[in-house]
């Protein structure tokens, strides 16, 4: 390791602490998940990389010599990203209100009743879902093979939309009710049961397609939720005071600690349900490496090999894979004849290991970079941060509610995670646009800091909110 490697890993980390210090207003904010994502999928393998704790995954596919200048150009590409996102971010351009309005929060207050309703409606559908499926492939591991194995299910993952939204919503009551309880004292068990059953029956059911992150995203809400909805905001002022708190680091670490426990848990059961015993992928590796490929966070990984084979021994893709994204929102009910949307990551790892059915996802600067080339990176960058300005816009406006905190969450985690990805378009179509129409559903009473209060909002929020917004 030479001065030169620890400055270039320097870059990356200076600049995003600097988004999350001065762009970010609260630590579970849009903003501070996006830097959270971005640190757990790129910078934390470049630490370990740099600083010798482990190789660059896998290690077939790399030379110790090249290592070395490899990382270093891989941290200055992070760091360019970033650069264009956080300029972007702060360009003095104006978000209308009808336009923050199609960022899938709640604008009214939603009542328990129709929370609950909701929640019932969206669990039965997924129960009816999975029992058609169980049936169908005679097992749950069944549906999991299904699902991860041999694609079996591809063309139907539309129907998973009922389980994922509805373990959501169902976190997002549990909220609510224990917000009613410590404001008013009053407990609904029934309804906490049903809420508390709900979140656990659908997450487990999206775990049966072979997705882990929806047990994880469950767990986020419903634990950083309380330290959000914990202020008990009512008026603009308070409501303001809570969008920019600031939860104790080490709460933040800890939750981080719990996540990857699970992550890493549900990792091993479900290798022990499709394989009877732990993926080859991680046995006899270190434990550094076993929780990185059990958390899919080597996209710094493959990142290295896509700025050091493009274009050097293949070409760019020209936005292929952009418009794959987009193309992944028409169902193919309605477009039979759809082409079969192959993701980024897969195509990409099939470059190394032809007969590989999963993938190596490379993330937002790996896929603009795969596309596009350098240019691409600082195009995507400013595409993202703007991205990221609309959502911070809808974070300050929305109804201080634990269903707005739930979605934005979601929209963050899944959607856009390292930014605007190749296949941000369809992971959209399947999660913003569902809440979405969640949040028309659940419109309910106005609160102070609902539209109709918005001005009185904004002119009190607005001296502390992240340029940009107005």
């Amino acid at each position: 390791m030479t001065i030169g490697e620890v400055l270039a890993l320097s870059l990356p980390l200076l600049v995003l602490g600097l988004i999350l210090t001065k762009l970010s207003r609260h630590r579970l904010d849009p903003v501070a998940l996006f830097c959270y994502c971005f640190a757990f999928f790129y910078l934390f393998r470049d630490i370990v990389i740099t600083f010798g704790l482990d190789g660059p995954y896998p290690d077939v596919n790399f030379l110790s010599s090249q290592t070395p200048s490899l990382v270093s150009k891989a941290s200055v590409v992070l760091a360019a990203f970033l650069v264009a996102f956080a300029l972007a971010y702060l360009l003095p351009i104006p978000i209308g209100g009808a336009f923050v309005k199609l960022v899938p929060v709640a604008w009214t207050e939603p009542t328990v009743r129709r929370q609950a309703r909701l929640t019932v409606i969206l669990t039965v559908a997924a129960t009816v879902i999975s029992m058609v499926l169980l049936a169908h492939y005679g097992s749950f591991g069944g549906v999991v093979r299904a699902g991860k194995v041999t694609k079996g299910l591809a063309g139907s993952y539309v129907l998973q939309i009922f389980p994922a939204v509805g373990a959501v919503v169902a976190a997002s009551l549990l909220l609510t009710l224990w917000r009613e309880r410590r404001e008013a004292g009053t407990a609904r068990r029934s309804l906490v049961l049903l809420a508390l059953g709900a979140a656990i029956l659908n997450a487990a059911y999206v775990m049966m397609w072979g997705s882990r992150t929806v047990v994880a995203i469950v767990l986020i809400i419903l634990i950083a939720g309380q330290w959000i909805i914990g202020t008990g905001a009512v008026t603009p002022k308070e409501s303001r005071q809570a969008r920019q708190g600031r939860p104790r680091v080490m709460k933040v670490l800890a939750l981080v600690g719990l996540l990857l426990v699970v992550i890493v848990g549900l990792r091993v059961v479900r290798d022990n349900i499709l394989e009877g015993h732990v993926s080859s992928a991680t046995q006899g590796q270190s434990e550094i490496r076993k929780v990185s490929v059990d958390t899919n966070s080597t996209y710094f990984d493959a990142t290295l090999l896509a700025l050091r084979d493009w274009p050097a021994s293949q070409p760019y893709r020209g936005g292929e894979d952009f418009v794959a994204g987009f193309e992944g929102i028409v169902p193919r009910a309605v477009w039979p004849g759809k082409p079969q949307q192959v993701l980024v990551g897969q195509w990409f790892r099939q470059v190394y290991q032809p007969q590989a059915r999963n993938g190596w996802p490379v993330g937002a600067v790996g896929d603009w970079y795969l596309n596009f080339g350098l240019f691409g990176v600082l195009v995507g960058g400013v595409l993202s941060g703007l991205l990221f300005k609309w959502l911070m816009a809808a974070w300050w406006r929305a109804a201080w509610c634990p269903f707005t905190i739930a979605s934005m969450i979601c929209v963050v985690v899944f959607v856009v995670p390292t930014g605007i990805e190749a296949d941000s378009p369809t992971r959209w179509a399947q999660w913003a646009i569902p809440l979405l129409v969640c949040a028309w559903y659940l419109r309910g009473r106005r609160t102070a800091d609902a539209p109709a209060g918005v001005s009185e909002l904004r002119s009190d929020a607005l001296e502390s909110a992240p340029p940009g917004p107005t």
